[in-house]
């Protein structure tokens, strides 16, 4: 039993946890870890070889803190507790922890008050860790206000600093590659991999979007290339982190050696398999997220030990377990949609040449999430898929405008006439504006609209002022008048005084909240609306939204943050302008018309793809990207198949869900299985996905 002074630092430490403003946590991406999950992650990663640990993002020392306790059970003698902590407040309760739980003859407990991505941080020292174990900071790329460029120049230096051969190669190439778009928990994964020394272990607390969202495809490269992945471990209900907007995984993995790094993945001949776990709410306890599946004293250490011998058979209740098959992970990572450019330098022949009329790729069965597989007919062939795109299916996001505060306007009634009277943002305070009625276009903001009836009136709409501009402006737009001849594109008017009034009060009220006080043309989203006129260009000011594309007025969509099962909706005719709030389905084939979309989209197969594939969310909601649909396994259909499916949504019978199930899944299937041995796996499919969405939602 921890001793007063120890459990008194440990209640501080939640205590300075739950007192941090919500702007700062997000901001910092300060979501701790806690005894309960520090507790497993710490007992998965602690070998008998463990001597030396760093946690680059120490926080108050949770993780450390079980490190230090899992190695005292063990009987293995750590020689060194290290500590990176940006925030100092932390930092100083950390090491206070840390020097109280250890005593006598202990470990080196270094503590570093520093930002972990400053290359001067590690200057002095070049020690290589046989465990590095971290949670790193969830932080979303609009919150880094500025540090996106220092964090990636820093983890691409501090590599070059550390590493040498293939593994130099390999991390500066990811630091320098990963998307703009990637959270700070992807830079943190590079960051905390580089300290492991060969044959050490990493152990992260992260993210499940690390295989759900492209810009996450760096850390399971890494992790396929430099490392063995021995366990994975899912919060199935999410209840580890309550507050957070994300899934959670625990990740163990093994550093491999330098030959073994050097080896492309292509050419890699022999694949380790790990173990999968999923943690659901049956199994824990008041004192340990596993303690009902393992009562015992110490429930952590006898899941380890069970949990790292592989056994996915016959799992407690409360765990479900299946193999983590790293080459399925590879099959699935190698056939993304698009290729990016890291990945074709560091695995440049992983793709045969596309040739004439050839797909661009083909999806594995690898692609069929792992909680599928054993629904799957045994004479399933991998040429059953195709990816959206090789149907000539086209993914995106729906409208964002930079600041819908200002875009988005309510209309008092139905626009019509050559004027329309709308009504602005209460941060514009609620103003009556009339408007050009050509200038308003109507969008589907949130899902509730979508209860009502096509003939309801959508009230909001996109303020269009791509040919108006302000009177002031007008000097610009007559000096680019041959510009505008020689593009083809109508020459603005100017706008009526009173919609003018509103866009130059706009372009200078302060906007409350985290967009601390800044003005809407001044938001770095909406500046680059503007460009000067140019030879082959024509002038746009700040309140002149882009040309819309077809992502933004889709064929179908289906919602981005999902509470019940997946559902796709068809755009209405004439096509409404879709929101950011959806993910965006059309085709270029006029044969995938807007019915056969949805119908394709909202079949079983689909249903279950997404349930499965869809990233959780904090809350038990699911959410669901462009990305995952561009990954989803179709089948392969052919023209009569498509056939099939424009006369079932032409005949919209009450029996359609069956019909279409019988088209989607026999044309994966051969031509001899029966509809009724069809219709048996449709059915298993969506109880599947109900399950699986019974667990992410937990008892609700």
């Amino acid at each position: 039993m921890p001793d007063d002074g120890i459990a008194g630092l440990r209640a501080e430490s939640r205590a300075f946890e739950k007192a941090l403003p919500q702007d700062r946590r997000k901001a910092l991406g300060q979501f701790f870890t806690g005894r309960k999950v520090s507790a497993v992650l710490a007992h998965l990663a602690n070998r008998a070889d463990t001597e030396r640990v760093l946690d680059p993002m120490a926080g108050t020392g949770d993780l450390l803190d079980a490190v230090y306790d899992a190695s005292t059970l063990r009987g293995n003698s750590i020689r060194q507790l290290h500590a990176i902590e940006i925030d100092d407040k932390a930092a100083r309760l950390c090491q206070r922890r840390l020097n109280h739980l250890v005593r006598g003859n202990g470990p080196d407990i270094r503590i570093l008050r520093s930002d972990a991505f400053d290359p001067a941080t590690h200057a002095r020292s070049e020690t290589q860790y046989d465990l590095v174990i971290a949670n790193p900071p969830y932080v979303r790329y609009q919150s880094m206000r500025g540090r996106t460029d220092a964090v990636r120049r820093g983890v691409a230096r501090i590599a070059s600093q550390r590493l040498d051969g293939a593994a130099r190669t390999i991390w500066t190439t990811l630091a320098d590659g990963y998307s703009g778009l990637a959270d700070l928990s992807i830079p943190s994964c590079l960051l905390c991999a580089l300290f492991v020394r060969p044959g050490g272990r990493l152990a992260l607390v992260i993210p499940a979007t690390w295989r759900s969202r492209s810009y996450a495809d760096v850390v399971r490269y890494l992790l396929l290339r430099a490392f063995r992945v021995e366990v994975v471990v899912e919060d199935s209900h999410g209840g580890w982190f309550p507050d957070a907007l994300v899934g959670t995984h625990l990740v163990v993995a093994r550093r491999l050696h330098a030959d073994a790094t050097g080896v492309p993945l292509r050419d890699r001949t022999a694949w380790s398999p790990g173990a999968w776990f999923q943690i659901h709410a049956e199994a824990e306890s008041d004192i340990s997220s596993i303690g009902r599946a393992f009562p015992c004293d110490a429930p952590e250490a006898a899941f380890a030990s069970w949990a790292l011998a592989h056994r996915t058979d016959s799992p407690p209740a409360g765990i479900a377990a299946r193999k983590f098959d790293a080459q399925d992970e590879w099959a699935s990572l190698r056939a993304a949609p698009r290729v990016p450019a890291w990945l074709t330098t560091l695995e440049p022949s992983s793709r045969p040449v596309r040739t004439v009329n050839q797909p661009s790729h083909r999806p594995a069965l690898g692609h069929i999430p792992e909680t599928l597989r054993d629904l799957m007919p045994p004479k399933l062939h991998p040429n059953s898929f195709r990816s959206a795109n090789d149907l000539g299916i086209h993914t995106g996001q729906g409208l964002r405008t930079g600041c819908n505060r200002f875009f988005y306007v309510d209309a008092i009634s139905e626009p019509s006439g050559e004027a329309s009277d709308v009504t602005t943002h209460a941060v514009f305070d609620s103003r009556v504006v009339s408007v050009p009625t050509i200038a308003l276009k109507p969008v589907l903001h949130r899902q509730a609209e979508l209860a009502a009836p096509r003939s309801h009136h959508i009230r909001t709409h996109v303020l269009d002022l791509r040919h108006w501009v302000l009177p002031e402006d007008m000097p610009a737009v007559n000096a680019a008048r041959t510009i505008y001849q020689r593009m083809g594109e109508q020459t603005p008017g100017e706008m009526p005084e009173g919609l003018a009034e509103h866009v130059r009060s706009a372009a200078c009220t302060s906007l409350p909240g985290p967009l601390n006080g800044r003005t809407v043309s001044a938001l770095s989203a909406v500046r680059t609306n503007i460009r000067p006129a140019r030879a082959n260009a024509t002038p746009r000011f700040w309140y002149m939204l882009p040309a819309f594309a077809p992502r933004h007025m889709p064929d179908a969509f289906v919602p981005r943050v999902n509470y019940g099962l997946p559902r796709t909706y068809v755009n209405t005719d004439p096509k409404l302008l879709i929101d950011a709030n959806f993910s965006s389905l059309w085709s270029d084939d006029p044969r995938f018309t807007a019915d056969v979309l949805a119908m394709l989209f909202n079949s079983a197969w689909c249903v279950a793809l997404m349930e499965a594939g869809g990233t959780r969310l904090g809350g038990g909601a699911l959410k669901l990207e462009a990305s995952h649909l561009s990954r989803l396994p179709l089948p392969s259909f052919n023209g009569p198949t498509i056939a099939k499916l424009q006369s079932v949504a032409r005949e919209r019978g009450s029996s359609s869900r069956a019909l279409v199930d019988r088209v989607v899944l026999g044309a994966m299937l051969p031509a001899s299985i029966s509809p009724s041995y069809i219709d048996t796996v449709a059915t298993a499919l969506l109880e599947r996905a109900a399950q699986l969405r019974k667990a992410r939602r937990g008892s609700r």
